[in-house]
């Protein structure tokens, strides 16, 4: 049962129907849900463990590692909650204490899926065409923030806490575990980011539970062996390393101006946005345009065998 905006009719199509019609296949199922619970646990868990080290290497005086570890979770965190609070402002969503609250306590993502449960529970319950596109709308911005944030602290903190375990003496367990849920925040928050995007387009196809299992081994592999890349290159050259990330940063800024994205208002802040996304393109590929994204995705694993040459 679908409503259809114009007419304010109610049109009754089964999937079959839907996809004879090319349209997508409007629902919020149990799935979901399970998606968007399991996105608040591994946020949590990630922040959790970070603020954990940060207190464990101040108690044993190491801190270098407690700064560092710090910055890379407050300065990620910040931008997260800006470009949240921008969106929300661009939405005309007013103003609320939960609202301003959560992204001072840099809780955006957290209030974000509230939201989106709340959302989507009312779709499920009014079959409205409205209602479903809020609700993927909403998905595909909390997906992009938390891959933001996972590429922009996850990662980083990630290359940290490893670099850290192969240096120092001690045994950290919780270096150890605080790495582990950094890399499966990272895997998940890329992985429910494509299924939100392939949801709030006018594909009518979904991931599958098979290809979501999949897409996560294949993410998971992939950032694995960059961050090892990186922490190698880390150890050989040590602040030459920052050099040829700066280097990999500046190619993928130039590309993604020439790839003319489109996701803020202003021409200023679409550089901005780049550069960021740029930061991002340290770690890890991610769509930013519809069509042509094996092209690429070929061009992006191309520039990135750079690091591979500084071994040679």
């Amino acid at each position: 049962m679908l409503e259809n905006r114009k007419t304010g009719n109610t049109v009754y199509l089964n999937p079959a129907g839907k996809r004879l019609q090319n349209l997508p296949d409007f629902r919020f199922t149990w799935f979901d849900m399970l998606c968007v619970k399991v996105s608040i646990i591994t946020y949590i868990a990630d922040m959790s463990t970070d603020l954990l080290l940060v207190i464990l290497y101040v108690r044993d005086a190491r801190y270098t590692y407690a700064v560092l570890t710090m910055a890379f979770f407050i300065f990620p965190g910040v931008i997260v909650q800006v470009f949240s609070y921008r969106w929300h402002k661009l939405d005309g969503h007013k103003l609320s204490f939960c609202l301003v609250t959560s992204h001072l306590l840099l809780l955006a993502p957290i209030h974000r899926y509230i939201c989106i449960l709340r959302v989507g529970f009312r779709a499920r319950k009014s079959k409205k065409i409205d209602d479903y596109q809020t609700l993927y709308s909403d998905m595909s911005d909390v997906g992009m923030l938390r891959m933001f944030e996972s590429l922009l602290e996850s990662a980083p903190q990630l290359v940290l806490q490893t670099y850290i375990m192969i240096l120092t003496d001690h045994d950290y367990l919780l270096t150890g575990i605080s790495a582990v849920f950094s890399l499966l925040s990272l895997a998940w928050a890329i992985v429910v980011y494509s299924k939100c995007l392939r949801q709030s387009s006018n594909n009518p196809k979904r991931i599958s539970y098979v290809g979501m299992f999949f897409q996560a081994l294949w993410r998971f592999g992939m950032i694995s062996s960059r961050i090892v890349m990186i922490v190698l290159l880390a150890l050989m050259l040590d602040g030459q390393a920052c050099i040829c990330l700066g280097v990999h940063w500046f190619v993928m800024l130039v590309w993604l101006i020439y790839q003319d994205t489109d996701f803020c208002e202003t021409a200023v802040e679409e550089r901005l946005f780049n550069g960021v996304l740029a930061f991002v393109y340290v770690f890890a590929f991610f769509n930013v345009k519809e069509g042509h994204s094996r092209g690429r995705m070929y061009t992006y694993y191309l520039v990135s065998l750079e690091l591979v040459f500084l071994f040679l």
